[in-house]
């Protein structure tokens, strides 16, 4: 019997320190809303076309990202697949330093790219870019980024591989951009960069590139913008390379 006693002593014991300590959320009422997760993911999809006048070896390409996003951290992993050209670019930046007021947003952190770039059969690259970079918004229609890294290039030719196994190229890249929020569904953006998220070229081969954004408010977004691309852009030579259009489907969860 005193066995027994113990036992269920022991017992309540046990479920009244459970009942206790127990999660708030075990007893929520049904109808009560998760709490929010401090992240958002996306998935992005895109449709390349490109006139092919300059250094890229196609004429249509297909890429896809992925993107993870925080207050402070933002990571993308993407993907590239066209005619003679294989690509993969890792993106992550910090922005730990800010200020928020009731009419402003200010931002400033760290960055590191990593491109890896097949372009078969002639050579592999592989370019490396740490920067600072800066996130400015005025207001709630209109928000500014940028960002000045330095640009590092190895680049394998295989014709010549065997004298010269590593061709490496230093040197700086920029990118400014800005972006219009016409509404809730509908916004627009203009960017300016020496490099984009699948080419690296140096530092006098920018782009420009303009483009249109739509949300369906449900999760999903659409974007097409076009990027007309330049060689030799601040000298005396400056001529016009090539254009690329672009259609993107985003859907964030």
């Amino acid at each position: 019997m005193k066995i027994m006693k113990r036992y269920k002593f022991f017992l309540t014991a046990v479920i009244g320190c459970a009942l206790l300590f127990a999660p708030t959320g075990l007893f929520a009422e049904e109808n009560e809303e998760p709490a929010k997760a401090d992240f958002t993911q996306a998935v992005t999809g895109i449709f390349v076309a490109n006139t092919g006048q300059g250094f890229e070896p196609y004429h249509l390409a297909l890429e896809a990202a992925y993107t993870l996003d925080t207050e402070t951290l933002s990571a993308t992993g993407a993907v590239k697949a066209a005619k003679g050209d294989l690509q993969f670019t890792a993106k992550c930046i910090w922005l730990p330093l800010g200020i928020n007021t009731e009419w402003m947003s200010l931002k400033l952190g760290a960055g590191l790219i990593y491109n890896f770039d097949a372009y078969l059969p002639y050579s592999i690259s592989n370019n490396l870019l740490p920067g600072a970079y800066l996130r400015f918004a005025p207001g709630k229609h209109w928000c500014l980024t940028a960002d000045i890294s330095y640009f590092f290039k190895g680049r394998t030719v295989f014709a010549i591989a065997d004298t010269n196994p590593l061709l490496v190229n230093s040197t700086v890249a920029f990118r400014l951009r800005n972006d219009f929020f016409i509404n809730e569904a509908f916004g627009a953006y203009l960017e300016v960069s020496s490099y984009e998220l699948f080419r690296y070229m140096i530092l006098c081969a920018p782009s420009v590139t303009l483009g249109g954004t739509f949300n369906t408010g449900n999760s999903l977004s659409f974007a097409l913008e076009a990027t007309a691309r330049f060689t030799d852009f601040f000298t005396v030579s400056a001529y016009y390379d090539s254009t690329e259009v672009r259609f993107l489907v985003r859907y964030e969860f």
